[in-house]
Parts: structure tokens; C-alpha cells; sequence
């Protein structure tokens, strides 16, 4: 409900910058972005507010160190993680010049987006282990049993794996045709830089689940220092 109140909000936001007040550049999303998140936070933060039961000051200064504490650790892990995936950008940009198949010549930014494209095809890879991670975090939140802990995280783990594997195996099956008739002449190399990246995608497939079984565990510290 949250989710589809902050989707609508950011909609909403945007349509009345760009109509009404004219606005043309990224500045659009980002307002919108800042009202959507400010709106949920606030509806979240009355919501728990209302429905906590707390007893002793001293129960809240616990849980607030826990809430930082924790916090502090997520928020680390997801700012190396962003950093490891997306350094990679600024690294091609700052190259500026590839050739591929020794025809075609690219710029710094005509890679980034070749790159970014090849990327997203991951990530649309990525989405079954990201749903999976998901509820390992969930079980290994709900449950004090440490062995099961680790045997669901060991088979999701596997399961993960077992279909990361094909669905890589049917893009790098497409014909380059296929990418350019999707895309257009000018994405040609995105399948010589996904294939590239297949190692990674099975390798982050397989990962996931152990990253989100740190969570679930409240260890977050080592995924901080995974990045």
C-alpha cells in the first residue's frame, strides 16, 4: 500500500512541476522524489507511532541504539554496493575510446550506454534471486532455529543458481541480430559485453541470498564489509 502510494505521489508531483510550474529538467523527478519519500516516511512514522506500546524511556533509548546501530551498517552496505556496481561507469567514461570487433569505435559515453544495457539485462536476470534472497531475509528473521537458518540459505543459495543458469544461457543463445532489431544498429556489441559479465551475474545470483541471510541474522556489519 505504501509502495503504491509513494508510486502515485511521485506521479502527481511530477505531472504538476512539468504542467503547471513548467519544469523541463532532472530537478522534475528528483522534487517528485523528495515528496514521495517525505509523504511515506511521515504516514509510516504516525502509523508506529500510534501502534507501539512503550512502557520506559529506557526501552526506547535501547531500541534507538539497535535502530542506528543497525542502521548505520545497512546503509554502509548499500552505499559500497552502489559504489562497486556504478564506479564502473565513470571508469568507461573516463577511458574514452573502445573499438569492437575492430570496426566499430565508441566514445566514452557511447560505452556507458552500451554498458548500461548489457547491465540491465542482469539485473532482469537478477530478479529471481533478488525475489528469493527476499524471503530467506524473511525466514531468517522469524526464527530462533540457526540450523535451519543456514539450510535454507545454503539451498536457496543452490536454487538461485540452478536458475540464474539458463535464463543466461537463453540471452547469450539470442543472435546479434536480435539486440539489433530490439535495440538498433548502434547497440550491436551489447552481446559481446554481456557475455562478459555472465560470470558476475551467476556469482551475484549465488551471493544474494547469503547477503540477505546476514540481514536476517542481524549481521549486518558483513555485508558492509562485502560492499
Amino acid at each position: 500500500m505504501l509502495l503504491v502510494a509513494q508510486a502515485l505521489t511521485l506521479i502527481l508531483v511530477m505531472s504538476v512541476v512539468i504542467f503547471v510550474f513548467g519544469g523541463k529538467t532532472t530537478e522534475v523527478f528528483i522534487i517528485g522524489a523528495y515528496v514521495a519519500y517525505s509523504v511515506v516516511l511521515i504516514f509510516s512514522a504516525v502509523v508506529v507511532w500510534r501502534t507501539m506500546a512503550v512502557k520506559k524511556i529506557q526501552e526506547v533509548s535501547v531500541a534507538l541504539r539497535g535502530l542506528f546501530r543497525n542502521g548505520f551498517f545497512t546503509q554502509l552496505a548499500s552505499l559500497t554496493h552502489q559504489l562497486s556496481v556504478r564506479i564502473s561507469f565513470y571508469m568507461l567514461a573516463a577511458i574514452g575510446a573502445f573499438t569492437f570487433g575492430g570496426e566499430m569505435h565508441l566514445n566514452g559515453d557511447q560505452a556507458v550506454g552500451i554498458y548500461s544495457i548489457a547491465l540491465s539485462l542482469a539485473e532482469a536476470i537478477l530478479l529471481f534471486s533478488q525475489s528469493v534472497a527476499t524471503i530467506v531475509l524473511s525466514r531468517t528473521a522469524n526464527t530462533q532455529d540457526s540450523d535451519y537458518k543456514r539450510r535454507l540459505a545454503v539451498q536457496c543459495s543452490k536454487l538461485s543458481l540452478l536458475v540464474t543458469i539458463p535464463g543466461i544461457a537463453v540471452f547469450l543463445l539470442l543472435p546479434e541480430s536480435f539486440y539489433v532489431a530490439l535495440l538498433g544498429p548502434d547497440f550491436l556489441p551489447v552481446k559481446q559485453v554481456f557475455i562478459f559479465l555472465t560470470p558476475g551475474i551467476a556469482l551475484v545470483s549465488f551471493g544474494t541470498v547469503y547477503s540477505h541471510y546476514f540481514s536476517g541474522t542481524g549481521k549486518h556489519f558483513m555485508n558492509a564489509i562485502s560492499g
